[in-house]
């Protein structure tokens, strides 16, 4: 069944939810400023099956739509990828994808995967600058301007594990494995079922790098940063190979936050569309993550992981 929002009532808008979790250690308790206005979100669902892959061959596209799956294509021979994409002969001739707002409107912000027979390789390009500070902990680091990797490459790949790599604009991660006794869904009534109990574990994959580079858009300030994964090092229950072909779960989101006097605001920006804030509730809306063969492969998607 797909998630569908709609707009609240007055008596359901809030100004902060804190929204609980239970099971083992609950490392982040998901408390999102102005999650009424997250509710309103009216994104059709993340399937397979959905237009055709709008991209360009720069960290700059001006297109965004929600693409039939996120490619990450094979890096060749052994190529330096840890290096700043916007200057970076390799990644200018990746795949990139533009993440979206509410509503479809093109985000700042975008995102390239390569990978390797060991890992998988995320970049992100990004406007904006970062409101964290170096004393910020990582477990705070999402309360403040950053990106996030969220991965699902388990076997079943139903949202009963899942993998969250926070992405500070200094280069800074906090890793999270999400773990839950069945499949997170939305309720009956199709709405995101905040009641469902999971884990959110605190961990640090072995190899596990991210790097960043500060960087100008003309006289815009932003950043970009690659990260890399090694899959078959992620937790038991999400480690994963690097081959051809193989079918995962993704979503790349990018959180800004915005303060006026002592209240804050979340803008998000994502991928594949979930509601602002949710992702951990919902992790049924990542989309398709396909290591491809090679950049002309076709995007023939309609099987199951």
């Amino acid at each position: 069944m797909d998630e569908t929002l709609s707009q609240p009532s007055a008596n359901d808008k809030v100004s902060s939810v804190a929204l609980k979790t239970n099971g083992l250690t609950t490392f982040k308790l998901v408390g999102v400023v102005l999650m009424a206005a997250s509710l309103v979100s009216v994104w059709p669902g993340c399937k397979d099956n959905s237009t055709a892959v709008r991209s360009t061959r720069s960290p700059r596209p001006s297109v965004a739509s929600v693409p039939s799956a996120f490619r990450a294509l094979p890096a060749p021979g052994h190529p330096k990828l840890l290096t700043d994409p916007t200057h970076s002969a390799l990644w200018s001739v990746a795949r990139w994808y533009a993440l979206a707002h509410r509503h479809g409107q093109p985000a700042s912000t975008s995102a390239a995967a390569y990978y390797t027979p060991k890992a998988l390789y995320v970049a992100v390009n990004c406007t904006g600058t970062s409101d964290a500070s170096a004393a910020t902990p990582p477990a705070k680091l999402w309360l403040h301007s950053c990106a996030e990797i969220w991965l699902d490459s388990s076997v079943k790949q139903n949202g009963t594990n899942f993998y969250e790599i926070v992405v500070a604009p200094d280069g800074r991660t906090n890793q999270v494995w999400h773990k839950s006794g069945s499949p997170p869904r939305p309720t009956a009534g199709g709405k995101i079922n905040f009641n469902h109990p999971f884990a959110s574990i605190p961990w640090k994959t072995p190899g596990l790098v991210a790097r960043a580079w500060p960087h100008q858009m003309g006289a815009t300030p932003g950043w970009s940063a690659v990260v890399r994964i090694p899959l078959p090092q992620l937790p038991r229950s999400l480690g994963a190979a690097c081959q051809p072909g193989s079918r995962y779960r993704i979503n790349i989101l990018r959180y800004v936050w915005r303060h006026v006097g002592r209240r804050a605001s979340l803008h998000q920006a994502d991928l594949f569309p979930v509601a602002t804030g949710c992702q951990p509730f919902a992790p049924y809306r990542m989309g398709r993550l396909l290591l491809a063969h090679s950049p002309t492969d076709g995007l023939a998607l309609s099987a199951n992981p």
